[in-house]
Parts: structure tokens; sequence; C-alpha cells
């Protein structure tokens, strides 16, 4: 007698139990028989549903209407009596939009070289909108009168007429003594 063969009183073969189906790969057409009955897993499901909102998330800031910007030269010029050695200025937006982007020297060889400043003033969470130039020069030819010693760039609101707060913390001249400075802004230089 055939041991898997079924009989009246063995009718399953192979050991199986009544009432279980047995999964062999015919029946699943060459593939291995899913582990939990063909249910995706719940981690699965997890994965998906996080990436779903995160795309979704994703579509919605790429499509809220970005305010409208435009960049902008800002000169600033010192005005002295006597030769400019040296300067320390501060400048403050009067709008927290707006941002600096970039700072140049100004158009004398005397101060060509953009003037020293701390860079994170350049980092929009950082910055504020404030920002510390300062320079000096040993050249002999120094600047009198008005003369651009530095320009900043800006990106601001495109409706925003900028008027910034600007200081000047010291003017220098030769002998390393203060002197009077008067300072001013121009939009739209370099």
């Amino acid at each position: 007698m055939n041991p898997l063969r079924p009989t009246a009183s063995r009718p399953f073969s192979g050991g199986a139990r009544p009432g279980l189906r047995r999964t062999t790969a015919t029946k699943t057409r060459g593939k291995p028989a899913p582990l939990n009955g063909g249910r995706a897993h719940p981690g699965v499901i997890a994965a998906l549903v996080a990436l779903v909102c995160i795309f979704t998330s994703a579509a919605a800031l790429i499509a809220q209407p970005q305010a409208a910007v435009r960049f902008t030269a800002l000169d600033i010029i010192l005005t002295t009596d006597v030769p400019l050695a040296a300067y320390q200025i501060e400048f403050q937006a009067s709008s927290p939009d707006v941002l600096l982007v970039g700072v140049e020297g100004g158009e004398t060889e005397a101060f060509a070289e953009p003037p020293y400043y701390d860079p994170a003033a350049l980092h929009p969470t950082m910055g504020e909108g404030r920002i510390v130039l300062a320079a000096y020069s040993l050249s002999a030819d120094l600047p009198v009168g008005a003369t651009r010693v530095a320009c900043l760039h800006l990106q601001i609101p495109a409706d925003y007429e900028l008027q910034p707060i600007l200081k000047v913390i010291i003017a220098a001249d030769t002998n390393g003594e203060a002197i009077e400075a008067t300072i001013e802004a121009q939009e739209g230089g370099a």
C-alpha cells in the first residue's frame, strides 16, 4: 500500500490535515507562495502612506505663490573733508524682508577691495538685515570728499521702497585720528 495514495480510510496524503489547503508551485504559477496570505505587510502600508503625505506637502509648498522680489545694488557713500584712511559703518534694513546677498568694494583704489564684515550677516536667519562694514587703506592716494566705499547687493520685495538705516561708527585719517564723516546710500549702483 502506497502511503501517499488516498484511500477511503485516509482521504488526505502527505500529512495534510483536513480543512487546510496546500499551496504548491503549480497553483501560484511558479512563484513562491505569499507568507501572509497575499496581504501587504503593515510596514509597507505605513511607508507608502508616509511617502504620499511627503509628496503631497511638497507639492503644496511648490504651488504656493511666491512673493515677487527684485535685486538691487546700494552704493554706500562717505563724505569727508580730509583724506579717509579707515572707516567702520553699520547698515540696517528697515524691513525683515530685505536680504543681504553680497558685498563689493568701493570706487577708489584705496577701497577697491570688499570691506571686512561677518559673513553670517549674509545668512537669511542670522543677519536680520544688519551688517557692519570696516576697511582701512595704507595707500598714498586716499579719497577726500564724497566717495563710494562699498556696494551692498540686496534682495527686496518688488513693491518695497528701500529706506536703509545707516550709521558711521568711526572714520579716521592717516594718523588714526577720528574725523567727521557723513554717510548716504544711493540705490541702483555698481
